[in-house]
């Protein structure tokens, strides 16, 4: 799994190619916001996601 810095905020999973992206609503220069988009991808639920998504390969 590879986590993406520049915006958008994305991880890709290898395999298939699919890709998981948190949006930035409004000002995408905005720190916080980045950081926010950057939180939710290494949050427990897109782990959980990204585990099974894996294990079904």
């Amino acid at each position: 799994m590879t986590i993406f810095n520049a915006p958008p905020r994305a991880v890709a999973l290898p395999g298939k190619g699919d890709v998981l992206a948190a949006i930035v609503d409004r000002d995408a220069r905005d720190p916080a916001k980045r950081r926010i988009a950057h939180e939710f991808l290494e949050s427990n639920t897109v782990q959980v996601w990204t585990n099974r998504q894996l294990k079904e390969r």
